[in-house]
């Protein structure tokens, strides 16, 4: 189709784009796209929160104690949306903002042990994923639009320096995640965002400028990950990768809360670039990390799986 793609009606939409080299071999691919309607999506962060303690209170495990532990999660997670901590529905307010990512942290951390309870059946699992799931969606938002929108006021290399280290926090709190640790990740979200509003009490503005546009740089001498592709995908993605020389090379899928979902790679690798195919027919729609890991380079990147 003719680009930009505009899908004016709700619905599943399949677009299939076709490369043909100078020799005239050709390779297609199916990119599934699902509009919904403008009201179902959350407007902000504080909605996507309030959204999110909603989902939680709808989750029963059938088990008294378990469910207790869910209620006072809930309970936890709802003091953090109070006025008081809210400038807007996408900024905290300075004083209080740090107590809004002290109880996300809190909450993933008694979610995350809650869901890995023997007693928690596979679909109560999946509902309290998707929780732990908005929720970092939401730290993660939080803390970037602060990073950026000190970026936009940052016009000397001193300035870029720091700000470039507070999108590596960032990139940090990924990595958590892929460890299993999403309680790490909010921690690694709220440092990003503290920073950021310490240095806007500095408000350090000169002449000159250095890009930090990017989250982190994604490619160290000559290797990279790329973003996977069709994404949003349904059932299978594409994802690359480039290395500067061989090397043995891990590439791992994992859900939000840390646990190993697929072994994409696992060997020695030439120099080059490299594609793999992940085939997610048998998984929940939901939001998925891919990390590689070689013996110079790490990257983590996230992808969005729709059924």
């Amino acid at each position: 189709p003719a680009l930009p793609v505009s899908y004016n009606e709700p619905g599943e939409y399949t677009v299939t784009w076709t490369a043909t080299d100078a020799s005239g071999n050709s390779s297609s691919c199916d990119q599934r796209i699902t509009v919904v309607e403008s009201d179902d999506l959350p407007e902000s962060n504080l909605a996507l929160l309030s959204l999110t303690l909603s989902q939680l209170l709808d989750i029963s495990t059938g088990d008294g104690k378990l469910d207790q532990k869910l209620d006072k999660a809930a309970e936890n997670l709802e003091k953090s949306l109070g006025n008081e901590s809210w400038q807007d529905a996408n900024h905290l307010v300075e004083k209080n903002g740090k107590k809004v990512f002290d109880a996300g942290k809190k909450t993933v951390k008694d979610l995350q042990k809650i869901s890995k309870d023997k007693n928690v059946n596979d679909a109560t699992k999946a509902d309290i994923e998707s929780v732990i799931n908005n929720l970092l969606d939401v730290y993660y938002s939080l803390a970037l639009i602060s990073v950026q929108e000190d970026d936009r006021d940052c016009f000397d290399g001193k300035c870029a320096d720091e700000i470039e280290k507070r999108y590596e926090e960032l990139s940090k709190a990924e990595d958590e995640i892929t460890k299993g640790k999403p309680d790490k990740a909010v921690d690694r979200y709220k440092k990003a965002w503290t920073k950021s509003k310490k240095k806007k009490k500095k408000n350090d503005r000169n002449e000159s400028s250095k890009s930090t546009q990017n989250l982190v740089a994604e490619t160290t001498a000559g290797y990279s990950l790329d973003q996977n592709y069709p994404n949003p995908f349904n059932p299978t993605t594409l994802i690359s990768f480039s290395l500067s020389e061989a090397g043995s090379v891990r590439l791992v899928v994992y859900n939000t809360i840390g646990e190993e979902v697929e072994v994409l790679a696992d060997g020695v690798y030439s120099s080059g670039y490299h594609t793999v195919r992940f085939n997610a027919e048998n998984l929940n729609a939901g939001f998925y990390l891919y990390r590689l890991e070689t013996e110079k380079f790490v990257s983590v990147k996230k992808m969005l799986l729709i059924k």
